[in-house]
């Protein structure tokens, strides 16, 4: 955060990281593409790996695809609630012990596809 903007700077894929391109601004935050400082290049999305920077961090439209409906429509509203707002974020740090995966953890309980699924996810 800077002040009340939320400032995401993604290292250039171009020049491995060594210089960033692009950033998440504002409230709410909007894209602005910038190139490189260091190599001049713009990098690409979709060739940035999230979990090269936060192991346990993923895209949370990544998350959402993990959700069995079957076990959503069976949640809470009060848990139908707090998904949302977890799935709101855009990325979300899954390491143990963040609230993310501890409310995740509590609402799709082991066994559950849901559950099954957000392992999977971890482990790629």
């Amino acid at each position: 955060m800077d002040g009340n903007h939320m400032i995401l700077t993604l290292p250039c894929t171009k020049c491995n990281g060594t210089g960033t391109w692009g950033r998440y601004e504002g409230t709410p935050p909007e894209w602005v593409e910038t190139p490189c400082a260091v190599c001049g290049e713009d990098g690409r999305i979709e060739s940035w790996r999230l979990s090269d920077s936060i192991p346990t961090a993923s895209w949370t439209f990544r998350v959402l695809e993990c959700v069995d409906t079957v076990e959503y429509a069976a949640l809470s509203a009060a848990n139908k609630s707090i998904l949302s707002m977890i799935l709101s974020c855009g990325i979300v740090d899954l390491s143990a012990g963040t609230a993310a995966r501890t409310l995740l953890a509590d609402m799709f309980g082991a066994g559950t596809t849901t559950r099954a699924n957000l392992v999977d996810l971890l482990a790629e």
